[in-house]
């Protein structure tokens, strides 16, 4: 039994992966190893010979500004010899720092990490303390925050807790500096949210030493796949873990979910039993899981398992604090919505509907389960509005292609045939998530395509048909 689950995971796993695309636009580097002291040293005497003008009339934070940006960019240029390159990326970013800079300084930081074989979020980390300590402005202390809250995120993912809580307590100093409520509010979340991970990551020490040596071993998969999934809700990474592990129940729904065979509802009902055996927050990970899935399937269930996933998904809702947009065939919050229209169970439109709930600059998942009523020469897109520039993806039926563009994206992307995963007249899920600066975008719970976001607010989001009628089932936001 164990031998063919183990062939039809890896059939699962491989299809999955074939149909994941991600790339954040960045090519392949080889990095170089952080050159010896006595080399770096003599790389910064020759340094501060070269630029000794510009070091002596550094006293201003602008002057201070201006040499760092010279630094920098001579630093970036500079890959032929990996310790004068260290040193200008390194000093650039003191003096950055010292100055005020905080892009700079940033800036210089992600390059040490770009060119060098180094914890660049260690690098951030120390960049961003030392910032703090010196600034003195709002704007300064609101730059800070916005580094250090997406910063925050990518510890978080990597498991560097450590890391984590140095980056909650500098966002909090700053936030508080800058009397951001809204802010406030959420690092005092994360600060538990760190300390909880940190803990029950601390347990896995063995586990995770074993995966090293032994990715196949059961019970290993099994620890660090519950650790994934229903601690830190990253299914993503996690299903693979928990369907390689000891639990038969898990593994065999997580090999269900993985080849993409099993119907929505089906899927809802076996996670939310999962989910009735837990408690805490395990229990609170595995119910969003499942809501995912029951959001899906309402819109094709009757009688009373429709019933059943509407209650299922109502309490589950309500335990996790979302925020119902749209729900059956009206609209619960405030939006703009020239020719939108209620119907039985859905509302429908032909032009753009924008939602006036903000978002902000924290991590959120925006779940839609529509419809395109025509294809075949339309177009769809769900849009993300940050200080007036757009990410959009699109489904594009002239073209039979799904894609990305926008202003924050750079020039239209084609991605997977539209015919591939939808349908006329049947109702998929779309969903938008985003942790850290990376946003995902996923139809049916597969993920279609990662993009790299840099940190803004998101003011506005919403649905733009080209052409074609759009229906609307159901609309929701978690923070």
């Amino acid at each position: 039994m164990r031998a063919v689950q183990s062939v039809n995971l890896a059939c699962a796993v491989l299809m999955f992966l074939n149909f994941t695309s991600f790339s954040l636009g960045q090519e392949h580097r080889e990095r170089h190893p952080v050159p010896p002291v006595e080399e770096r040293q003599k790389a910064i005497e020759l340094l501060r010979e070269v630029y000794k003008v510009e070091y002596d009339g550094a006293v201003t934070a602008a002057s201070k500004s201006a040499l760092a940006k010279k630094l920098l960019k001579a630093g970036i240029v500079t890959q032929e010899n990996p310790a004068a390159q260290f040193a200008l990326l390194r000093i650039a970013k003191d003096i950055a720092a010292a100055g005020g800079d905080v892009d700079i300084a940033m800036e210089a930081a992600s390059a040490i990490g770009t060119f060098f074989e180094v914890q660049e979020l260690d690098y951030i980390t120390e960049t961003l303390v030392a910032s703090a300590k010196l600034i003195r402005s709002r704007g300064g202390h609101q730059r800070i925050l916005d580094h250090a809250i997406p910063n925050l995120a990518a510890a978080i993912k990597a498991d560097q807790y450590d890391v984590a809580k140095q980056l909650v307590e500098v966002a909090l100093s700053s936030a508080r500096a800058t009397e951001d409520a809204s802010a406030i509010d959420l690092l005092r979340t994360k600060a538990g949210e760190v300390a909880t991970l940190a803990e029950h990551h601390g347990r896995l020490s063995v586990e995770l030493k074993k995966l090293e040596t032994n990715p196949n071993d059961p019970r290993a998969n099994y620890a660090v796949g519950r650790f994934q999934c229903f601690i830190k809700g990253n299914w993503t990474d996690g299903l693979a873990l928990l369907a390689f592990g000891t639990d038969e129940v898990l593994s065999e729904l997580a090999v269900r979910e993985l080849k993409g065979r099993t119907s929505s509802l089906e899927l809802g009902d076996s996670w939310w039993n999962v989910a009735e055996r837990e408690e805490g927050l395990a229990a609170k990970n595995i119910q969003r899981h499942a809501a995912g899935f029951y959001r899906k399937s309402i819109p094709l269930a009757s009688g009373l398992e429709r019933a059943k996933a509407e209650k299922r998904l109502a309490q589950i809702e309500s335990q996790l604090q979302s925020l119902v947009l749209v729900d059956d065939g009206r609209i619960k919050v405030v939006a703009n919505s020239p020719d939108w229209v209620g119907g039985s169970g859905f509302i429908e439109g032909s032009q753009r509907l924008t939602f006036s709930e903000k978002l902000g600059r924290g991590d959120f998942r925006l779940e839609l389960v529509m419809s395109l009523q025509r294809i075949e020469g339309t177009a769809t897109a769900v849009f993300l509005r940050c200080d007036g520039r757009e990410l959009r993806f699109g489904l594009d039926g002239r073209g039979k292609r799904m894609f990305v563009e926008g202003e924050l994206f750079g020039p239209t992307e084609g991605l997977a045939p539209t015919e591939d995963h939808i349908k006329r007249s049947v109702p998929f899920l779309f969903t938008v998530e985003r942790s850290a600066d990376i946003v995902s975008f996923s139809i049916n719970n597969q993920l279609v395509r990662r993009v790299r976001l840099s940190v803004l607010d998101v003011d506005r989001f919403g649905i733009t048909p080209h052409r074609g009628r759009v229906r609307l089932f159901k609309a929701s936001v978690t923070r």
